[in-house]
């Protein structure tokens, strides 16, 4: 075996949802996503900069929030340590590892799995390291004797204002920390920040165009539509928060080279991009809200990168949306001959719900669907409308065709026929709502609406489908179910 030229160094940002949810505000959930994207950029730099490391370009791989180098050898604990001060510097809360171990180019996979290996160590470590410094009395630790200089453009509070009470006791963001800054936001809000949400508040100016390449030709979209609160979201007081994650491509067999791993997951984020860009476009061509000629973007984007998805959406095209991008990334993967599958969990609720409360159900939805996407090899969507029980969902793509068709034909039926049966199969015995069901269509006048009743009732026997029919029927969906 060859003696090693490089190190191999791996890491990132991890727990990154955690870290946008922090505060539960789309515009500060932005200026999250803002600063990790600047950390991994950071560190890409600090990597390339000749008078440090001197990496070239195809010696990195960003996929996601990780990042693969190869890096000169014995370059790996001084380049572990300002990667992760990169991180740290930029987004002080986010959680953030990195390691290097040698790296034998004979045998690239080998070096590879190795390296992950002592990344997870490396991550359990600092995760029990913060659980020692974030113990109860020190989450609350006081930051004003940080004399650091103010890079905000935000005025610092001095001891006078804290002498005559003008603040907060706690950041009103994340209600952890003790605010230092005092803010005016692009809304004209005046609030009192500490260090980390003041910067996401500084971060959060612009919104995330990751579809003006695309659809710059075309001139498609507005963007001048802003997205503050969850209510600039909504049209019926609904929104719904999407994630969407590529299946165990952590634990794909790695390439047989750098290079081939490199082209391997930008062919993957490729993939991925293209299916929510489509998806997007569909869900607001589906809602019609036009501004001289050109679509609102009623949407937000927190994370498009690697394998990782997290969208702000109107509720009522949280269906069609999760449909479109299992479609289009199953076609994308088959164009590119990749075997993979991918997960998209929503929740829809109300938007005064808090999105703590949102972000935890969509996880329990996310990792449901993981779950049945391993077991059936399949694509795999996950619903949840108010957090109700669901019989039907987590669906495979198949099964979710099918379904979205039904919803397509059953927005022609009343509502007020729909909620009836639904009310009904809740509160009757499985041979009681039969009765009533058999009743309800006898007296049904319209025959289209009866025989749309018939087939949900004959397609999902043994089921309770009529929640699921009453919560997604109104979804803003093409003739048939159609994702025009």
């Amino acid at each position: 075996m060859s003696e090693p030229k490089y190190d191999l160094l791996v890491g990132g940002g991890y727990s990154i949802k955690e870290y946008y949810m922090e505060s539960g505000n789309p515009r500060q959930m932005r200026g999250a996503s803002h600063l990790l994207d600047k950390s991994a950029a950071d560190v890409k730099a600090l990597l390339m900069d000749e008078n440090k490391f001197g990496v070239k370009e195809a010696q990195i791989i960003v996929s996601g929030a990780t990042l693969y180098a190869q890096i000169p050898k014995g370059s790996g604990i001084e380049a572990v340590k300002q990667a992760e001060e990169k991180f740290h510097d930029n987004c002080r809360t986010a959680n953030a590892a990195f390691v290097a171990v040698a790296y034998d180019e004979d045998d690239y996979i080998a070096s590879k799995r190795h390296a992950l290996a002592e990344y997870e160590i490396r991550r359990a470590e600092k995760f029990i390291s913060w659980k020692l410094q974030n113990l109860p009395d020190k989450m609350l630790e006081n930051e004003r004797d940080n004399t650091s200089d103010n890079k905000f453009g935000y005025r610092r509070m001095t001891d006078e204002d804290y002498k005559k009470n003008k603040t907060p006791k706690r950041c009103p963001r994340c209600r952890l920390r003790d605010p230092i800054y005092h803010v005016t936001s692009k809304n004209g809000e005046q609030q009192y920040l500490c260090t980390p949400c003041a910067k996401r508040e500084k971060m959060s100016g612009e919104r995330k165009y990751y579809l003006r390449k695309k659809c710059g030709d075309s001139n498609k979209f507005n963007y001048d539509y802003d997205i503050n609160t969850m209510s600039d979201l909504a049209e019926d007081g609904r929104v719904a928060l999407l994630y969407a994650d590529v299946n165990n491509l952590g634990g794909q067999e790695p390439q047989l080279s750098f290079c081939a791993d490199k082209d391997y997951h930008a062919r993957v984020e490729t993939a991925v991009k293209d299916a929510v860009h489509t998806a997007i476009e569909q869900a607001m061509e589906r809602k019609g809200l036009k501004k001289n000629g050109q679509l609102i973007s009623k949407f937000e984007i927190i994370a498009l990168s690697g394998d990782d998805v997290c969208l702000l959406l109107p509720g009522d095209v949280a269906l069609l949306a999760a449909k479109t991008i299992v479609d289009e990334f199953d076609q994308n993967v088959a164009k590119n001959k990749l075997d993979l599958t991918i997960s998209v969990a929503a929740c829809v609720a109300n938007d005064t719900t808090a999105i703590a409360y949102m972000h935890s159900i969509v996880e329990k939805a996310l990792k449901a669907a993981k779950t049945c996407a391993r077991e059936e090899g399949q694509s795999v969507v996950n619903l949840s409308f108010f957090e109700q029980p669901s019989d039907l969902f987590p669906m495979t793509t198949t099964e979710l065709a099918k379904f979205v068709d039904l919803m397509g034909e059953s927005s022609s039926t009343s509502s007020s026929s729909l909620h009836n049966i639904s009310t009904a199969c809740h509160a009757l015995l499985e041979e009681e709502f039969e009765l009533f069901f058999n009743y309800h269509l006898s007296r049904e006048i319209n025959s289209n609406s009866q025989s749309i009743l018939k087939c949900i009732h004959k397609e999902y026997a043994g089921k309770k489908p009529w929640p699921d029919v009453v919560a997604w029927s109104s979804q803003k969906l093409g003739k048939g179910g159609e994702t025009r």
